[in-house]
């Protein structure tokens, strides 16, 4: 019900507008009245009505510096104004006021009526907007933790994020940005014990990773879960954190593999000072994550110390082979920066340099080429590939270098696409699989990778790259999803609905669930029980 008040000096003009008025049809309450200024302000103050008919003449002050005063107490204040005179000015100043209408009198019911309902709808729309936003608001803080995660990781995989739009998007995630500085290090698994889990190893991971930090002085600003590695980026004061963050992960690696006997390899990035520039930070940590997995080297990698390094592999076979690893993974921005380190490493090896590069450039060539052929695509229908052998016989520099790479990039795109379809389907099969399984504890990424016959590594790149989230991600959204339900529709105790959604472990199952909804699932039970 909405509160109204009738202000007039004359009693009889009160009781005609109460006896015309729809007030159950429009869900109106008449609070109080008044036959004067004095009277009306203390009658407001003491009920608050929300929609005010008034007299312009009324006793002490006008009806509307009456309306100003008390719409200077309440900005929300409908008012209608009556009037026994036709008077221009008088109607000018309502609009001023806002007012929903200046009613000549005699005042009819069908027309107090209707300018009562636009009253009424004012304040319905508002109290939906206000339901929509409070809808919004309760949306986003279920879903804040996966919003972070997927923004987060769109940093750290894209290019030309705009400063303007990145500050209102970091502000509405409620994602901190202490900076200055900001590094990306990469952290992967290696290998696992026998009877070990790849989620258990990853938490174990995340939570060491995270306490070390925070002892050390580093502020993390998220952990993002791709392809069984950690992405984290650590916020800095200092623009020259690398040593004391290799300390700190070199520390990590030795705890783990002393207390469960986990092997990690790890990667740092170059330091930025913006968040857009985060892509460049993680493209180099992988770079070094990528390189050291075919070194076979278990120590953490600074992209520094690669460009120290000179980045010459052992040997010709061995670099090669990780850039046909990246073009399969459709890593181009890694692929890009390893090929352009190459041949600058190339380029100060002496009077042979320019027939090396070549030599180097036309073998990469040959390499996505064949890639190309063996998945039935001709590469005579781009554009670029006769302009890059071209550029490349002539050794023209970087051009050559530049056309190299943007053949490389249209082959890349071309395979994508082919393979989006075939990629759906399977992905498809998967989340059938997973949905029909979410109570078997022991499901996890090789046993569904398994059910739809492809490799561990293969499915797991695949899966994030048409779910735009990891496995391991969706895995547990899926599980959380199915607890939530369970806790809104059963009287099952939290540890039966951990067994149920395929938790071991019941404080594991806590921790998913605060992770993923931001509470703990008594709290998400208790603030959502009255909604059923």
């Amino acid at each position: 019900m909405y509160k109204t008040m009738i202000i007039d000096d004359d009693a009889a003009v009160r009781e005609r507008l109460k006896d015309i008025i729809d007030w159950q049809g429009l869900s109106l309450e008449l609070v109080c009245e008044a036959g004067d200024s004095d009277t009306a302000l203390e009658m407001y103050l003491l009920y608050r009505p929300k929609i005010i008919i008034s007299d312009i003449s009324i006793p002490r002050i006008s009806g509307l510096e009456l309306a100003e005063a008390m719409r200077k107490e309440d900005a929300d204040i409908q008012f209608i104004i009556i009037t026994g005179y036709h008077d221009f000015e008088w109607a000018k100043q309502s609009v001023r006021l806002g007012a929903i209408d200046l009613l000549s009198k005699p005042v009819f019911a069908e027309t107090i009526n209707a300018s009562l309902q636009k009253a009424v709808r004012y304040f319905q729309a508002k109290q939906q907007k206000k339901q929509s936003v409070d809808f919004l608001k309760n949306l986003v803080s279920q879903n804040l933790p996966q919003m972070q995660e997927t923004f987060m990781m769109g940093l750290l995989t894209k290019t030309g994020a705009d400063a303007v739009n990145l500050e209102k998007q970091l502000r509405f995630l409620q994602i901190p940005c202490p900076g200055p500085y900001y590094a990306v290090a990469i952290l992967a698994v290696r290998t696992l014990p026998n009877d070990m889990e790849e989620d258990v190893g990853l938490f174990l991971l995340r939570d060491t990773l995270t306490t070390a930090m925070k002892e050390n002085g580093f502020e993390i600003l998220t952990l993002v879960d791709t392809h069984a590695r950690l992405n984290c980026i650590v916020s800095a004061s200092d623009n020259n954190p690398d040593d004391q963050i290799e300390t700190v992960i070199t520390k990590v690696e030795e705890q783990l593999h002393f207390l469960t006997g986990m092997n990690l390899v790890s990667g740092i990035g170059p330091t930025v000072d913006n968040l857009a520039l985060l892509h460049e930070s993680r493209s180099g940590a992988l770079t070094a994550v990528n390189y050291q997995c075919i070194l076979g080297d278990s120590t953490v990698m600074h992209f520094k110390n690669m460009e120290r390094m000179d980045m010459v592999f052992h040997s010709q076979e061995s670099i090669h082979v990780y850039l046909k690893k990246l073009f399969r993974e459709n890593e181009f921005s890694a692929l890009a920066s390893t090929v352009r380190n190459h041949v600058t490493a190339l380029s100060g090896q002496g009077p042979k340099a320019r027939k090396q590069i070549q030599s180097f450039l036309f073998e990469f060539m040959q390499d996505i080429t064949g890639e190309a052929l063996r998945l039935g695509i001709s590469v005579e229908r781009f554009d670029d590939y006769l302009p890059a052998m071209m550029r490349l016989m002539q050794s023209q520099g970087d051009e050559s270098i530049d056309a190299v790479l943007h053949f490389a990039e249209q082959i890349m795109a071309s395979i994508d696409g082919r393979k989006n379809d075939e990629s759906n389907h399977l992905i498809q099969l998967a989340k059938k699989y997973i949905g029909e399984h979410l109570n078997d504890e022991n499901m996890c990424l090789e046993s569904v990778s398994d059910h739809i016959g492809l490799s561990r590594i293969y499915f797991c790149k695949l899966f994030h790259k048409v779910e735009g989230i990891s496995f391991n991600t969706y895995l547990k959204q899926e599980r959380i999803n199915l607890a939530k339900k369970l806790l809104l529709t059963t009287n099952m105790k939290v540890f039966e609905i951990s067994s149920a959604v395929g938790f071991s472990q019941a404080k594991y199952f806590g921790y998913v669930f605060k992770q993923v909804v931001g509470m703990t699932p008594l709290e998400y039970q208790q603030q959502n029980a009255k909604n059923i």
